[in-house]
């Protein structure tokens, strides 16, 4: 008995010391680049994010100085800059289903520019995600173009 109980308590404590020596080993930020890509495809302004880190223990990734690009029509500066954005994730069924459950999202310190037309008719926002084949609003065209299926993201 007293010999499970020691290999029990090995066990343990070498997966709680993977879990805290992993983000020390993976470089979140090589991933950065396919990362802003897809962002950038997904809603149709240029995305750019700085650091990434990876925490185990929360179960998410933390990303500084984000910012998206406003529609040109309307501006030449960003629409939405933000000193970090946070992405809690459930990691059981990330990793065993490769489905994505988002549990937060925050934003540090966003500033989001909201303008619209002279003519008041649209929002800059409102191109926002929009594809050229999809008409403007169509909400099953973004979802098919972001692989949302139900309603949740599924990784691949």
């Amino acid at each position: 008995m007293k010999t499970v109980l020691k290999v029990l308590a090995i066990v343990i404590v070498l997966l709680i010391v993977v879990v805290i020596a992993v983000p020390f080993f993976v470089d979140a930020n090589t991933f950065r680049p396919r990362l802003e890509s897809m962002l950038t495809d997904a809603l149709g302004r240029q995305v750019k994010v700085g650091n990434l880190t990876l925490s185990l223990l929360s179960g998410g990734v933390t990303a500084d100085d984000i910012s998206i690009a406003d529609d040109p029509a309307f501006n030449k500066t960003a629409f939405v800059q933000a000193k970090s954005l946070k992405v809690g994730v459930e990691l059981v069924p990330l990793i065993f289903s490769k489905a994505l459950h988002v549990t937060e999202v925050t934003l540090d310190n966003p500033e989001i520019a909201l303008v619209r037309s002279e003519n008041r008719e649209k929002w800059n926002f409102s191109s926002l995600g929009n594809k050229n084949t999809a008409p403007a609003g169509s909400f099953d065209a973004i979802e098919r173009d972001a692989g949302i299926v139900g309603r949740q993201v599924q990784c691949q």
